[in-house]
């Protein structure tokens, strides 16, 4: 019997709807009105450009962004969310006309441009407008299919903002979706740590699976995290195991037996509370799974 390497997982990062402390973007509209409490005229007319690109007429909302931009002394609003005003203006209009022109080759020229523009106001504040015109390009070269780029843009942007958890999340996707692409990260994650980024436990496992040891040392390696993140949550657990499983390989039966070994380890370490009998059946499932593709191997031969 042939076997193939036992599971694939393959996540998809997008970037439809976005929220968090500062801009709040939903299903690709940039919703700034909320966060002008002392200007009414201003919250109108913000509030008008988010109707036309809800209803997709992103040029008639970028027409009324330069008019707003040209009329008005904006260069000293600072938004309730701390975002800059000029600097999201900016973001939304190059954003919506991205939008209707995502295959333009001079995006990257743009995006370059307004981050430059903008660089010294936005640097250590962990703006998420800027973050935004990174992610422009991000988006452009994910299009592209260059994912090394799209990686590249996504360290630029946990750099900037080394707090962001959820740009870390969204590089470890990337790592398990593609780890030759995503390469080692032991570099990129000092230079992380030493700009006060926290190093979760998930990015070392990431890591692991991108390193450049051959694949019996990868699981090794991955057992052992595995051994030391027994007690770990049991999201933390359920997003884990599939990372592992995709160094499981027959044509290596070592990293089929740790496994399972890893596994029946895991399964024992629980208690009888709920959450921790669900991380017991995970482990089981896992190693069930394990079984089943390869019974040739396992379970492991006692001498």
């Amino acid at each position: 019997m042939k076997y193939i390497k036992l599971f694939m997982l393959l996540s998809a990062i997008t970037l439809t709807s976005f929220k968090s402390e500062g801009l709040n973007i939903s299903a690709s509209v940039w919703l700034v009105s909320e966060n002008i409490v002392s200007n009414d005229a201003l919250r109108l007319k913000l509030q008008d450009i988010e109707v036309l690109a809800k209803r997709h007429k992103r040029a008639e909302a970028i027409r009324m962004i330069k008019e707003l931009r040209k009329n008005n002394n904006l260069s000293t609003v600072v938004l309730k969310d701390k975002e800059l005003l000029p600097l999201v203006l900016d973001g939304m209009e190059l954003y919506y006309w991205v939008c209707d022109n995502s295959d333009n080759k001079t995006i990257p020229q743009k995006v370059n441009s307004l981050l430059s523009k903008h660089k010294e106001k936005a640097e250590g504040r962990g703006l998420t407008s800027y973050k935004q015109i990174y992610q422009i390009l991000r988006r452009y070269y994910s299009h592209l299919g260059d994912t090394s780029k799209a990686i590249d843009i996504q360290k630029q942007v946990i750099l900037y903002d080394p707090k962001d958890y959820i740009a870390v999340t969204q590089l470890i996707d990337y790592a398990k979706k593609d780890p030759e692409t995503c390469g080692e990260l032991d570099d990129f994650i000092k230079e992380y740590v030493g700009a006060g980024g926290t190093l979760y436990e998930e990015l070392k496992l990431a890591a692991i699976i991108t390193s450049k040891d051959e694949i019996t040392k990868k699981m090794a390696r991955a057992c052992e995290w595995l051994e030391k993140n027994a007690d770990a949550s049991e999201k933390i657990i359920a997003r884990s195991l599939p990372i592992i499983s995709m160094l499981a390989d027959s044509k290596h039966p070592q990293t089929l037996v740790d496994y399972y070994h890893a596994l029946t380890n895991l399964a024992l370490r629980q208690s009888s509370n709920e959450e921790r009998l669900t991380v017991f059946s995970m482990a089981i499932n896992e190693r069930q799974k394990l079984i089943t593709a390869a019974p040739e191997i396992l379970p492991p031969k006692t001498p």
